[in-house]
């Protein structure tokens, strides 16, 4: 989806240090990392109950 080379994150990383700082850096990483997981889990969700309603779309247009 997104490519990163190794220049572009090492710029990344050094805007990140300056602008939040390397006190605060590691707790908004820590943030960033479980808001991620949060998202990527509801959109797992979502996409198993959008499969299971295809389905079941789909089991009642083969009965009738």
């Amino acid at each position: 989806m997104f490519e990163v080379g190794w220049t572009e994150m090492l710029v990344i990383a050094i805007v990140m240090i300056v602008v939040v700082g390397p006190k605060d850096l590691p707790n908004m990483l820590r943030t960033f990392g479980r808001t991620t997981a949060k998202l990527r889990a509801m959109a797992s969700d979502f996409q198993k109950q959008f499969n299971e309603a295809l389905k079941e779309a789909e089991l009642d247009d083969v009965k009738k």
